[in-house]
């Protein structure tokens, strides 16, 4: 942009009070844009910028900003600011913005909000569980009914359009409000006047959402339909109100940002940014599953001691073949491999839960997942045995005769037990997110611990068992 100002300049323009620039700086910068920089002033900064603007700018550039910011800008504001700022904003901003603030703080947003009616309407979208699509829709658009004419519909939107939301769709009902379609200005204005065309001659039908329906039951709809709002009605179809694409957008970056820290084992702060996350929160949002995962390494830490005591009995055979240290180094690459088998399979099966691709038998998809397990495996087993004959004939154990013969049983034994864990861990890795799926748990919460337990336990009990046999029968 031409006039975007610096941090540096924004701050000269504050100090000296050149409110022209400023004005100027908004009036030609997108709001994003503008709230990106305000954020990295300080307090007394931030509520003088608002101070000095047009109140019609005012709502739109503060509903981009964080939540931590807004508060603390609410705190500083009077009365007159806080609603010259209320009244700006849209209805289902102020309710994000009540649900995100302190008790406190949301009271006094609502006692500031002037209109009774409106009052009314926030307190009904704040009764919608957090999860539905009642919470995030817009209850400021346009409806038509379908029985007057394109002419009148233009004197409507000319009437309505500064308090819609939307301005491009337009929601038709009929005289009980029950959804009927949907038209936009294009097929309003293009029509022929003079032929008195009614709204339900050019009405499309279209897809609707429940008030009840999830959020992420909602990004499916939206993802399946070229459309940019979609009409939510309840049981009776009556319409209640609108989700534009751009709280889908919202919705699909909560989901994600969400699922991708649960299957890293943290727990997602909603709402805080990194950068302005504290030493402290991000302790505290990664320790618990870094607890939980180090006592499921007690399993396999219980394995190791287990055949360790075993290797020792059987050290009359196992030294003249090979040495335990040897042995042992081969795990970390047994159970790596294997949990990074097991965690493709269930990013794949969890993806296809949140996006409902899985519909009928669950069987097909483990079975799917056990049939390419075994051809991986089959692959691995034969690149981790070229693998371990170039890497010990480097280091010269597979050069000495007398290890020879323990050196290449100990590659076909490393082999065989990738083969197996990584078809074990596919198999683990359907399953789990699956059967979480069917309790009703978030798949992306369960798969990350049960996953990493079972698959390094599991993998080290193939693969001591497999050394422990065939040692002993080749070399006792």
């Amino acid at each position: 942009m031409k006039n975007e100002l610096s941090l540096t300049q924004l701050r000269n323009a504050l100090q000296y009070k050149n409110i022209h620039l400023i004005r100027k700086f908004v009036d030609e910068t997108p709001n994003a844009t503008i709230a990106d920089t305000i954020e990295q002033l300080n307090e007394y900064e931030r509520v003088f910028f608002f101070r000095i603007i047009k109140p019609k700018d005012s709502g739109e550039i503060f509903s981009y900003l964080e939540h931590d910011i807004q508060e603390s800008i609410i705190k500083s504001f009077t009365d007159k600011e806080l609603e010259y700022i209320l009244d700006d904003l849209y209805l289902d901003d102020i309710v994000d913005l009540i649900e995100e603030m302190p008790t406190n703080i949301s009271q006094k947003i609502l006692s500031h909000v002037k209109d009774k009616e409106d009052r009314n309407k926030i307190n009904k979208l704040l009764k919608y569980n957090d999860e539905s699509i009642g919470s995030v829709m817009s209850v400021e658009f346009i409806k038509l009914n379908k029985d007057i004419t394109c002419s009148k519909a233009i004197e409507i939107i000319r009437r309505k359009r500064e308090d819609a939301e939307v301005v491009h769709y337009y929601i038709v009902t009929d005289d009980d409000n029950k959804l009927a379609g949907v038209t936009t200005l294009e097929d309003i204005v293009f029509v022929d006047s003079r032929r008195g065309t009614y709204i339900y001659e050019i009405m499309e039908p279209i897809q609707s959402l429940n008030v009840l329906d999830t959020k992420e039951h909602a990004t499916l709809i939206f993802a399946d339909h070229d459309m940019s709002v979609l009409p939510v009605v309840n049981d009776k179809n009556e319409v209640l109100g609108i989700v534009t694409s751009d709280d889908v957008i919202d919705v699909l970056h909560e989901e994600a940002t969400e699922d991708i820290y649960k299957m890293a084992g943290i727990n997602s702060e909603e709402g805080i940014s990194y950068n302005k996350s504290s030493i402290k929160l991000i302790v505290k949002s990664r320790i618990f599953w870094l607890i939980i995962l180090m006592l499921g390494s007690t399993l396999s830490q219980l394995v190791i001691q287990i055949f360790q005591a075993q290797v020792e009995d059987a050290k009359s055979f196992l030294s003249a073949a090979i040495s335990s240290a040897i042995v042992v180094s081969m795990v970390p690459v047994i159970s790596g491999t294997a949990g990074n088998a097991g965690s493709q399979a269930a990013t794949t099966v969890t993806r296809a839960l949140a996006l409902q691709e899985i519909k009928g038998s669950k069987w097909k998809v483990i079975s799917s997942e056990l049939r390419a397990g075994a051809i991986i495996g089959l692959i691995l087993f034969v690149a981790n045995f070229i693998r371990l004959i170039l890497y010990f004939t480097a280091t010269g154990n597979l050069l000495k005769h007398d290890e020879q013969i323990g050196i290449v049983l100990m590659c076909l034994v490393s082999s065989l037990s990738m083969f197996l864990a990584v078809v074990f861990a596919k198999f683990v890795g359907a399953v789990v997110p699956l059967a979480a799926n069917k309790l009703k748990k978030d798949p992306a919460v369960m798969s990350s611990p049960i996953l990493a337990t079972l698959t390094d336990a599991t993998s080290t009990i193939i693969f001591f068992s497999l050394a422990m046999l065939i040692f002993y029968i080749f070399f006792h």
